[in-house]
Parts: structure tokens; C-alpha cells; sequence
């Protein structure tokens, strides 16, 4: 989540964190790329009002829209949207259905023992929507360094 994997949603479609002095709602890149399954903004741009109608329902209600992440997948991947809401867990991270593969490390749940450490291009993808510039390191490994 340090990275930008996360959202400041509540059930409701205020945000967590509301900024002094404005007391408005304030959202992360990630909130801001959020459309419903109808491409819908989830907030409106300039007011930030929500207008995503439910960010619970089950499978495939509300998706992220980031040009990168949806080019490295083929599709806009599908958020966490359970049908009762879960505090840390729903919107802010990724649907176990749809086209987002199971090996995704920012699935909601991991079984004991599984462990997800390397991110999926549409992952990385992500993080370039975030505005990250990504390397290709995977060279590195083949340098001796001592």
C-alpha cells in the first residue's frame, strides 16, 4: 500500500481523511482512477462528489482506469467490492475475478503459506499510472558486484 496501492474511501464515498483547513474530501491517484462497471468516474473530477452509487455489490461493480495498467492487462482491472463493505480491504485492492490473474500481489486475501512478491505487468503498470517511472533491472543479477 506504501507505494499508492491504496484508497481513502469509506462505505459511503467520503474520504478517510479529510484535509484541514477545507474539510473537503481528499483522494489518492488511485481513488481518482476508479470507474464503475458503466465507465463511470466514481468521484467527478472537479468536485470530487461522489457519484459511483456503491462501492460494494460483489464482483466486477467498480475498476481501475489507469491507461497503463489497462494496456499491460488488456482490460481495466476489477477492484475488491465485496458485497458487505471490509474496512481495509474493500476498493483498495485488486478482484480475485474478471481478468486480473490470481498471482496479483495486491489481492484482498492470500491463503497461509502463499507468498506474492513479484507484481504483475499490470501492476507495474499501476505504479506507472501513479506516476512511477519503472526500470528493468532483471540484468542486475547477472553483474558480480564483490
Amino acid at each position: 500500500h506504501g507505494l499508492g496501492f491504496a484508497g481513502l474511501s469509506e462505505e459511503n464515498g467520503s474520504s478517510a481523511f479529510q484535509m484541514a483547513p477545507f474539510n473537503s474530501d481528499t483522494f489518492t491517484t488511485y481513488d481518482q482512477a476508479l470507474r464503475t462497471s458503466a465507465d463511470l468516474e466514481v468521484w467527478h473530477p472537479s468536485t470530487q462528489a461522489f457519484q459511483g452509487g456503491s462501492l460494494t455489490g460483489g464482483d466486477n461493480t467498480i475498476k481501475f482506469s489507469g491507461a497503463e495498467a489497462t494496456a499491460a492487462l488488456g482490460a481495466d482491472p476489477y477492484v475488491y467490492t465485496p458485497g458487505s463493505w471490509s474496512p481495509g480491504s474493500s476498493v483498495s485492492h485488486w478482484q480475485f475475478t474478471g481478468p486480473t490473474p490470481n498471482t496479483a500481489v495486491m489481492r484482498h486475501a492470500v491463503s497461509q503459506g502463499v507468498e506474492l512478491r513479484e507484481y504483475e505487468e499490470f501492476e507495474i503498470g499501476t505504479l506507472e499510472d501513479f506516476g512511477y517511472t519503472v526500470f528493468d533491472l532483471s540484468y542486475v543479477s547477472d553483474w558480480n558486484l564483490f
